[in-house]
């Protein structure tokens, strides 16, 4: 446990765990048992806070806020406020993320994640695949697209 000076300015001694400091003393406590130590935020608390932010501040403020919110969080601010401002806000950060990140397990998730994958793992994937004939042509047209040559290389050396 971490420790930190605790100054006694009393007229009379004081007791903190199995320390005792007498007036006008500075002793090392432990942090936990120091009469002014607060606990760190947990992440539930920061998060819970960001949320409380921007049901609570100023519009400014929470438009700031808004991208860092999750999805569940976007739906507690549809819900809590009401002011026009904030709620199209909620609906543009919903329309972008929507934009720009595929549904987990989407097809449009699995091409995001073949266009990242290794040479090695579309092998893998491919014999993985071979009975689902929608998930083979995606997995066989992302090989061919790595395996043409580039429109700009005639195939003639030197030029």
């Amino acid at each position: 446990m971490s420790q930190i000076p605790y100054s006694n300015t009393k007229d009379h001694p004081v007791h903190i765990g199995n320390k005792t400091i007498m007036p006008g003393c500075t002793r090392e406590v432990e942090a936990e048992l120091h009469p002014d130590y607060k606990p760190p935020a947990t992440a539930a608390e920061t998060v819970s806070s960001l949320l409380d932010q921007v049901l609570d501040g100023k519009v400014k403020d929470a438009l700031e806020l808004i991208p860092l919110l999750s999805d569940e969080e976007l739906s507690a601010v549809e819900e809590q406020d009401n002011r026009k401002t904030i709620l199209q806000a909620v609906a543009e950060e919903r329309l972008s993320r929507a934009q720009t990140d595929p549904e987990p397990g989407s097809i449009d998730d699995f091409v995001a994640k073949l266009k990242q994958a290794g040479d090695d793992m579309l092998m893998e994937l491919r014999e993985l695949h071979a009975d689902d004939e929608q998930l083979l042509a995606l997995i066989e047209q992302e090989i061919d697209y790595r395996t043409q040559p580039d429109e700009e290389d005639d195939g003639q050396p030197g030029a």
